[in-house]
């Protein structure tokens, strides 16, 4: 539980998850475990393996299947995909949605209360050092990581020590050697306390790579950080540089809609120009904010503004996915019809008119939210006990600012921290800058609506020799778009070592709906781009744990639901 405090012995459990290379390790074409967050905080390690970990690996393998390429051959890489729970992820809680603030006058004032309310029913006791919400910090999670990587290194090197033993066997009957452990090679041998790490981080997974980076500057092998946070405006709790580009996704909406017409856009008509379709979403807003709709069907449902700016904000996240269905339930809205929007609600509300209430007599919600997310986010940064009413309302006005539709919501992760009073026993302050034992690849996409490509600079220019590589495309992380050169830039960094050239930049092959996407259907690609567009295509619906829209339409998305609808935001 505690790394730095040797007196005691209290211990935790962390659930990991490894997806098998399609090699053994001791093939020579074996390139190790490649770890893998996909952002948070407390984002699920295990989902993203279970759920995306084979894609990934088609992705990043080299592209022919093992039993097709010679097996020295030695520019050929195979992976293990690596995950794991960060400590105290299962956390949750049952939560009121009460609205995000600025969806009415009373909004703000009440969740202000809640927060307050929250931090103090979980507060730990000062004295309380073996109180788990003291020891989430991104700094002990770093720490994890380093002992997965040295808990690796001994499977690695035990894998490798059996399959010697039962090659000795199986060539001379039963006698096994006293000096087999010579037989494992040196790659392959556990190097404790050297063992290095191989890391692809998205969005928080960015603060939490270049904590491990600043703090273990010497374990690194290669590190991809994707989606950039900058370490010290987290670091204070502010989150007031995230929407630069909020609102420049917000315009590729109307534009790519406007541009694929009423075919592929259900708010587009024959001719529809960008400003038309956002004057027409701007009015859709509007009436839904004095007139929540509803919705009358087997399961009761209100459609409110706050739902409505929570799917737009959402949707920015992963356009090629979900730009499409945003149109659709905004369209819907604007014919009065909620049908399909409701039934994205349901998923989260579970809320039944049913014969048999709970013992109280009440029929209630089932929806719950993570909170570990919220105790690592707010431990991480500076404890913001003095951030009085007046002085977090001038911090809304500010990011409102910054984007007039998405700074209201946004300004709500400060306000949670305004009341959360636990501090942890450990905590990274930085400075984050270090020589690192190999450069870092930073990706910034031109218009990310929560992690800025200004911010994936500013933090490289702090770890000499790295490089950032920008994707041109809306969304975030670059995995929300397809592009064969960012694949391949990204492949031949892990497998070689080797950063693109300083100023790359990768344009997307698929637009927004569709739109003009050069390799929309295939066409210019060899079979390895096709392969790969198609498996990214996957990772975009699975690893994408903030803008599952699409699935959570058709019912497989009810986990992010549940931050819709109780207007939470993650990055």
């Amino acid at each position: 539980m505690d790394y730095w405090n040797g007196s005691t012995s209290r211990k935790i459990g962390l659930a990991v998850a490894r997806l098998p290379a399609k090699v053994p390790v001791t093939d020579q074409r074996y390139a190790g475990a490649l770890m893998i967050n996909p952002g948070g905080p407390g984002g699920s390690g295990i989902d993203i393996v279970r759920r995306a970990g084979s894609v990934l690996q088609n992705i990043l393998d080299t592209f022919d299947d093992p039993s097709d390429r010679p097996a020295n051959d030695s520019n050929a890489r195979y992976y293990d995909i690596l995950s794991f729970d960060p400590r105290g992820a299962p956390w949750m809680l049952r939560v009121l949605a009460e609205g995000n603030i600025g969806s009415s006058d009373a909004a703000q004032g009440r969740l202000w209360s809640m927060s307050h309310a929250l931090g103090a029913t979980c507060s730990a006791k000062p004295d309380a050092h073996d109180d788990i919400k003291r020891h989430v910090s991104t700094a002990s999670v770093a720490r994890d990581m380093l002992e997965l990587m040295e808990k690796h290194g001994q499977w690695r090197e035990a894998e490798a020590s059996k399959s010697c033993r039962q090659s000795t066997n199986s060539g001379r009957g039963s006698r096994i050697s006293n000096v087999q452990g010579r037989k494992v090679r040196e790659s392959l041998q556990y190097k404790p306390g050297q063992e290095k790490l191989q890391y692809w981080g998205f969005s928080y997974g960015t603060y939490l790579g270049s904590t491990f980076a600043s703090m273990f500057p010497d374990r690194i092998e290669r590190m991809i950080l994707d989606g950039v946070v900058n370490a010290p405006n987290y670091l204070q709790a502010l989150w007031s540089d995230n929407l630069i580009d909020t609102e420049k996704v917000l315009r590729s909406f109307y534009h790519h809609c406007a541009s694929a017409g009423p075919s592929a856009c259900a708010l587009a008509r024959k001719d529809s120009t960008a400003a038309e379709i956002e004057k027409r979403v701007h009015d859709i807003l509007l009436g839904i904010f004095h007139n929540p709709l509803p919705v009358n069907g087997t399961i009761p449902e209100v459609i409110t503004y706050s739902d409505t700016k929570n799917l737009i904000f959402s949707g920015l996240y992963t356009p090629l996915r979900s730009f499409p269905v945003v149109a659709e339930l905004l369209a819907g809205l604007e014919r009065g019809d909620g049908t399909e929007f409701a039934k994205l609600l349901a998923q989260s509300h579970q809320f039944h008119c049913s014969d048999s209430p709970d013992r109280s007599g009440r029929i209630h919600s089932t929806s719950t939210v993570n909170y570990a997310g919220l105790a690592v986010a707010c431990g991480d940064g500076d404890a913001q006990g003095f951030l009085t009413y007046s002085l977090f309302d001038k911090h809304r006005l500010e990011l409102e600012s910054m984007s007039p539709h998405f700074g209201a919501i946004w300004s709500a992760l400060r306000l949670q921290c305004a009341g959360w009073q636990t501090r942890p026993l450990h905590r990274f302050r930085g400075p984050f800058t270090a020589h690192t034992s190999h450069p870092i690849l930073w990706i910034g996409n031109t218009a990310d609506p929560v992690t800025t490509l200004h911010s994936a600079h500013e933090m490289a220019r702090h770890f000499p020799d790295s490089v950032v590589l920008t994707q041109d495309s809306p969304g975030h992380c670059s995995i929300a778009a397809f592009s064969l050169c960012t694949v391949g830039r990204v492949r031949t960094y892990l497998h070689f070592g080797e950063l693109p050239e300083k100023g790359t930049v990768c344009k997307a092959d698929q637009r927004p709906f569709g739109d003009g996407g050069a390799h929309a259907d295939g066409v210019a690609m060899g079979m390895e781009g096709r392969e790969v567009w198609m498996a990214d295509e996957e990772v975009r619906m699975l690893a994408s744990g903030h803008a599952k829209l699409a699935e959570a339409v058709w019912g497989e998305g009810a986990g992010f639901v549940r931050q819709i609808v109780g207007g939470r935001v993650r990055i």
